[in-house]
């Protein structure tokens, strides 16, 4: 006669299982999923344990393929065992098995990427826990200014670039009383930084010479922003606005002031005209921005020529009528703007004859 297998009853089966299923449920591990750290700082990785089991490993790997990198085993009650060469800049933080938080000092760009915290308990097994470790590098921030000849059209004045940073940096710039675009290019790097470089395209008048400029850097993550401030001393331009001013002494001298706006600066030419026959004649006086003259035989053309890598203006004034004997005092003349040769009577000799006629 067979003999029946004997069965466990249902309800002994469902005790059994939910026993089970409640002690895995014990094991709760606690970490911060994302860590950001500044590359030469130390990098702390927070991994914590809550279990009623029996805790017998911990382990630390770096994440990669095939196979993960064992950092350090730490089994306890016995000295940790250190594999990897970056271990030797870790430190474990935990001052119980419970806590497996470690320390990274001095880290690069070679720990960026994820970490795994790896606990073994008994009976449940192993249990693990990702961690991202993202490392930061503050970008080297420069503000350049290339030489530019003024121009009717708009071209690049200043460049603000942002070095090797990680993550890329953003840039953005104010320009004073100006209106201005940028153009931005960015080179990525093999080991994850980025260079961005940002152009300030604007008009290169001398009407904006020493205006200011700053650029603002920006890196997600990290703060504060870095700014770079200049001043557009960089702008070239020819002579212009040249101004003639005349004055008098008592000691029968009479001097000429020659003076230019331009950058850079202007050299000066002084020289007089005369004409014989319809043919002009030139003599060269001097090359100061002051003309020194006795009063005898003044009376003639005088040409101021302004001068420098970008350009020339040039400057006629025309002298006449003058007396040996004046009173001290100076007299200044407006500036004067006609073309080279022709004689100019208005602003210089009707406002002397007034003088003269007032003595």
């Amino acid at each position: 006669m067979k003999r029946k297998k004997k069965q466990i009853p249902a309800p002994v089966l469902m005790v059994i299982v939910f026993a089970f299923t409640l002690g895995a449920a014990q094991v709760i591990m606690h970490v911060k999923e994302t860590v950001y750290a500044d590359q030469g700082s130390t990098a702390t990785l927070y991994c914590k344990i809550e279990t009623n089991e029996s805790l017998t490993q911990l382990t630390w790997q770096r994440k990669n393929l095939p196979d993960n990198e064992n950092i350090l085993t730490y089994q306890y009650g016995k000295k940790p065992d250190y594999i990897s060469p970056l271990a030797q800049r870790v430190t474990i933080l935990g001052s119980e098995a419970a806590d497996g938080s470690i320390s990274i000092n001095n880290v690069t760009l070679d720990e960026d990427g994820t970490f795994i915290c790896v606990y073994t308990t008994f009976p449940s097994g192993v249990k693990e826990k990702e961690i991202h470790l993202i490392i930061r590098v503050l970008a080297v921030v420069t503000l350049k200014l290339p030489l530019v000849v003024s121009q009717s059209n708009p071209v690049s004045v200043a460049v603000c670039e942002a070095s090797v940073a990680k993550p890329a940096a953003v840039i953005q710039w104010t320009a004073e009383g100006m209106e201005f675009t940028s153009r931005i290019t960015e080179t990525k790097h093999y080991n994850k930084t980025v260079t961005t470089q940002s152009q300030l395209w604007v008009v290169p008048s001398p009407d904006i010479y020493g205006k200011n400029i700053s650029c603002t850097v920006s890196q997600s993550n990290m703060e504060p922003d870095q700014m770079e401030n200049a001043s557009l001393t960089n702008i070239q331009y020819p002579p212009q606005d040249v101004d003639i001013k005349v004055h008098f002494s008592r000691d029968e001298k009479l001097q000429l002031e020659c003076q230019a706006d331009s950058i850079p600066p202007p050299t000066y030419t002084w020289k007089r005209k005369w004409e014989n026959n319809s043919i002009s004649y030139y003599r060269l006086l001097g090359t100061s921005t002051n003309l020194d003259l006795l009063m005898k035989d003044v009376n003639g053309v005088y040409i101021c020529d302004a001068t420098n890598i970008i350009g020339k203006y040039s400057h006629s004034f025309y002298i006449y009528k003058v007396l040996l004997k004046i009173l001290s005092g100076s007299l200044e003349c407006e500036p004067i703007k006609i073309p080279l040769g022709l004689m100019y009577k208005k602003s210089f000799g009707l406002h002397l004859k007034n003088q003269i006629n007032s003595l």
